[in-house]
């Protein structure tokens, strides 16, 4: 197989705790978009054995003539690259092949989506999430060992961004290539580039049903996400609402998705003011953000950003942080808080709340900001599938 691409499917596998995330939306989405222009160009794949596959992923690479290989280790990708004469490899979640030597005539083609590690070692609630030995001694790693820690990872991210001398680098967001730039000076600007990160695509129809099975109504309830991931920071917007529930009714539900398995949800489990629910389905996700009142990602730190910008293209209003990638996308159509204050936080719910106006005119501008994110993504995914196929864009 002269000149062929090899693609990284298992960056679409789950990690973790979390069975989706933004990474694997956007590993997942690439690799349609691949099989759709991908002509006459020799294409393989990577999956993981160790973790679970999405069926419906294996049978499109089956039913488009492309080979899906198993591996285990990082290390077996170089028997591969040189058993298949594989051109170009490309990863999505590339930081499991840093420790590789590559060979000097492979063309790796990788995204970093955010630069988490060293933007943001841990934060005091970290020990609230903790869901397994593994992550506990991360934490315990994290704040013991500080800074060194920090160079440790950077080290990391280093070794891949020169583990071969053909590295093409794409960034999620321009955020995300200053980082970089600044923090990894040997970069050739040239060889990093701004992609954002593809829209899902559109052909999954809302599933309304997922509001009657938890009791609620359309526009009844605040929504937050990832409740089991601490960088996303749902503990402090529980707070909040907490805090605000204390003298006053709200009127309004709170659901919480993506418990996992977060010991720190047990209380509001018991508080019918509170509705705790798994990860959802893309379609019952997609429902929940087009039919929430208010939609609130406290986020600590981010390299992309779907989330809010799903919840815009409804008109839903968002409270969320003004940090990392998300004023880059967002423009003026989101509501910001300061993600470490409760007190900034109900406030901010508070004046979503009461002021109708506001609502409106944000609503207004997430459609029109949602619409004209969607089509950058649009004409970047393009840029990204002609660079892995090296077809001069």
């Amino acid at each position: 197989m002269s000149g062929a691409v090899l693609y990284d499917l298992s960056a679409s596998q789950p990690i973790g705790s979390s069975p989706t995330s933004g990474g694997g939306a956007y590993a997942t989405r690439v690799f349609q978009r691949l099989l759709e222009r991908r002509g006459d160009t020799p294409l393989l794949a990577l999956r993981d054995t160790r973790r679970p596959m999405d069926a419906g992923l294996l049978s499109l690479a089956r039913d488009h003539g492309v080979p899906v290989i198993d591996f285990r280790r990082s290390a077996d990708l170089l028997p591969i690259v040189s058993g298949h004469s594989i051109a170009t490899f490309y990863s999505a979640m590339p930081l499991r092949f840093s420790s590789l030597r590559l060979p000097p005539s492979l063309r790796f083609i990788f995204t970093i989506h955010g630069l988490r590690p060293l933007e943001l070692l841990t934060d005091r609630y970290e020990h609230r999430y903790l869901y397994s030995p593994r992550s506990a001694a991360r934490l315990v790693a994290a704040r013991l060992l500080g800074a060194r820690y920090r160079e440790a990872r950077k080290r990391e991210f280093a070794r891949l961004l020169q583990s071969t001398p053909d590295c093409r680098v794409v960034a999620a967001s321009d955020h995300t290539r200053f980082t970089l730039l600044s923090e990894f000076p040997f970069l050739d600007p040239g060889r990093v580039c701004t992609l954002y990160s593809p829209a899902e695509r559109q052909d999954v129809p809302p599933d309304d049903g997922v509001l009657r099975e938890l009791g609620l109504q359309p526009q009844g309830y605040f929504l937050l996400i990832c409740a089991d991931r601490w960088g996303k920071n749902a503990f402090r917007a529980l707070q909040a609402f907490e805090g605000l529930m204390r003298s006053r009714d709200l009127g309004k539900k709170v659901l919480i998705t993506g418990q996992g398995k977060a010991g720190y949800l047990r209380r509001y489990r018991a508080d019918n003011r509170f509705i705790v629910a798994d990860y959802m389905s893309p379609a019952r996700l997609e429902a929940l953000y087009r039919h929430a009142f208010c939609f609130v990602f406290p986020t600590l730190n981010e390299g992309f950003g779907y989330p809010p910008l799903e919840c815009m293209k409804h008109g839903t209003t968002v409270i969320t942080s003004p940090i990392c990638s998300l004023p880059e996308l967002l423009g003026d159509a989101a509501l910001w808080a300061n993600p470490l204050s409760t007190m900034e936080l109900r406030a901010r719910i508070l004046q979503v709340l009461q002021d109708a106006t506001l609502r409106d005119e944000l609503a207004r501008r997430g459609r029109e900001r949602a619409a004209w994110v969607r089509g950058r993504q649009d004409r970047m995914l393009e840029q990204l599938v002609s660079m892995i196929l090296d077809r001069g864009t």
